[in-house]
């Protein structure tokens, strides 16, 4: 094949997988709908995750109380998260306080540096799309 049918080939976007760039990449698999990502809440993800909770948590910019609360959000949110019931049992508390809670330890702190506000903002955004949190509640601050 010569540069110009491989030019006309990728015009087309009738390129191999590898030879595509990434976002046409995920594009295919389905896994950009508009201008935002959908995740995949998947084992990986969940490790990944509960990897960038560890290092918000070494850079102290998780409260030591609200770190459990993270984690176990993390956790279920391949399932949706958690019923009522276990939330009660594990905290105490029920599903709208639990999002109050886990979107409190994920709120931005003065101190927090540019690369922790952005894992912030990114788990916070999983976390309520996987929970099926509404902007009202998720947008909500913790008084």
């Amino acid at each position: 094949m010569n540069h110009a049918q491989n030019r006309q080939r990728s015009r087309s976007g009738a390129a191999p997988a590898a030879q595509r760039p990434s976002k046409q990449r995920a594009r295919a698999r389905g896994e950009l709908t508009g201008a935002a990502l959908r995740v995949t809440y998947d084992s990986s993800w969940v490790r990944s995750s509960l990897s960038q909770l560890d290092y918000l948590y070494s850079a102290r910019a998780v409260d030591v109380d609200l770190r459990p609360v993270i984690d176990f959000a993390i956790r279920w949110a391949p399932f949706g998260g958690a019923g009522a019931g276990e939330l009660l049992v594990s905290f105490g508390v029920g599903r709208r306080r639990f999002v109050e809670m886990v979107h409190a330890g994920l709120r931005p702190r003065r101190t927090d540096n540019q690369e922790a506000r952005w894992l912030k903002r990114g788990l916070l955004d999983a976390l309520a799309s996987a929970w099926k949190v509404g902007d009202s509640v998720a947008a909500r601050s913790v008084r």
